[in-house]
């Protein structure tokens, strides 16, 4: 899915999309998958001011709504990537 279809997907299951929520989409979108929770947040707080707890919330939102899979078998970290189209 782009961008578009993801935010209309988000806005028709009731997930409003603040200008926070669309920077960490934008910024998964672009690299694809998450591999430590941590640096993506550094990366998301170089833009905009994100809380630990708003980046969690929002990646299980995600999951929860069927666009994340979350991998808890990596080691000590957690793997967020976007599920495949069936």
């Amino acid at each position: 899915m782009n961008r578009e279809e993801l935010v209309l997907k988000l806005d028709a299951l009731g997930c409003r999309m603040n200008d926070r929520r669309l920077q960490m989409l934008d910024d998964l979108l672009h690299i694809g998958e998450i591999t430590d929770v941590e640096d993506f947040w550094i990366t998301v707080r170089k833009k905009l001011p994100v809380s630990w707890a708003t980046v969690h919330n929002f990646l299980n939102t995600l999951c929860l709504y069927g666009i994340l899979e979350k991998n808890n078998n990596v080691g000590r970290n957690i793997r967020y990537s976007f599920k495949e189209a069936s």
